[in-house]
């Protein structure tokens, strides 16, 4: 665990968060052309914090139902507006928990992450949300990470760790293969 720490540490130490907004845009604008997400119906979007890319763009997006999830239970809300967000406050999801068997439909899911390595692994903030969720979901769900470029590095993943299909930064799109290469790790 002291490596993921310190790993930690150091990425979110060097990102250049005076160009996180237009950088955030160009990952968005890239994301909303790729067929993974024009052709998905249900997506598991995250509402941004700290030093993650801005997702709150694709909040008011008609054509998708959009989910946020909730990171005290196992359970996911759906997301109406941008507005109905902002009045909830940060940390904050819409108040309809969603129907549990829309965990089945989802299409994409949409991952923040402070490190991704090249071969398609995460880390996030430490509590495990992420890992522990997507290895109770439909396996058959493409999952996008999103970050800045800063933030790829290789590092080697622990057994729990579930990986991402493609990582998307503002220089560069990585298609992974990382759960063909292990189905163990398919949720």
């Amino acid at each position: 665990m002291q490596a993921k720490t310190l790993l930690r540490y150091k990425i979110l130490s060097r990102i250049d968060m005076s160009t996180a907004t237009e950088r955030s845009g160009m990952i968005i604008k890239s994301l909303v052309q790729r067929p993974e997400y024009i052709s998905a119906h249900t997506v598991l979007l995250y509402y941004p914090v700290g030093h993650e890319v801005d997702t709150r763009p694709l909040f008011n997006d008609p054509e998708r139902l959009l989910l946020l999830p909730f990171v005290d239970r196992p359970a996911v809300g759906e997301v109406r507006s941008v507005e109905e967000l902002a009045s909830a406050g940060t940390f904050k999801i819409p108040p309809a928990e969603a129907d549990p068997s829309v965990l089945e439909r989802l299409d994409l899911i949409i991952l923040p992450g402070v490190a991704f390595s090249r071969a398609g692994y995460r880390v996030g903030r430490g509590g495990g949300w992420y890992d522990r969720f997507l290895d109770a979901i439909n396996p058959r769900s493409t999952r996008i990470g999103l970050c800045f470029s800063e933030q790829i590095e290789d590092f080697a993943p622990d057994s729990h760790d579930q990986p991402v299909d493609v990582i998307m930064t503002e220089t560069e799109v990585i298609t992974t293969n990382a759960r063909d290469r292990n189905p163990s790790r398919v949720a």
